[in-house]
């Protein structure tokens, strides 16, 4: 019977080391959202914005123009590249680095310049559908020291398959 007791007592403290050791290491979580691929919104009647979310979390996203008579592409307004991350309801992006054409119209990827930054993050509250592929983003910017939503309409992208 001792040895019974014992080797249920020994067990116990392995499953409450294994809790604890479990639960310390946890991590802001990302509640199981998945937006890797990519995603186009359109902007206006002339412009299309995209984003492609890489597994490796990097990111490219476009601003694209579109004619409005054919919906074809005109070309490549401006770029962004970087990394982001998955922080419980929020997408931060960071390491950005941008583009654009010329005059910031439309043109081919070849003519795009570095574009003088004035910030290399962003952050975005994030939902995402049921289904996965509806993905709304709700622009977070900083006004004096405090934390406020500057954009007072969603940008909602639909998965491109």
């Amino acid at each position: 019977m001792k040895k019974l007791f014992n080797l249920t007592f020994v067990f116990g403290l392995c499953a409450v080391a294994l809790l604890l050791t479990i639960s310390a290491c946890k991590k802001e979580s990302s509640n199981g959202l998945n937006i890797t691929g990519k995603w186009a919104a359109a902007i206006t009647n002339s412009q299309t914005s995209q984003f492609e979310f890489k597994s490796d979390h990097t990111y490219e996203s476009y601003t694209t123009g579109i004619d409005s008579v054919t919906k074809k592409s005109t070309g490549i307004i401006s770029k962004s590249v970087g990394k982001y991350e998955l922080k419980n309801s929020r997408l931060i992006l960071s390491d950005m680095v941008g583009y654009i054409n010329k005059n910031n119209q439309p043109g081919p990827a070849t003519e795009l310049l570095a574009a003088n930054n004035t910030f290399n993050t962003a952050s975005y509250n994030l939902t995402l559908n049921d289904q996965g592929n509806i993905l709304s983003l709700f622009f977070i910017c900083e006004v004096n020291g405090m934390i406020a939503d500057c954009t007072p309409i969603k940008q909602t992208f639909y998965q491109k398959q």
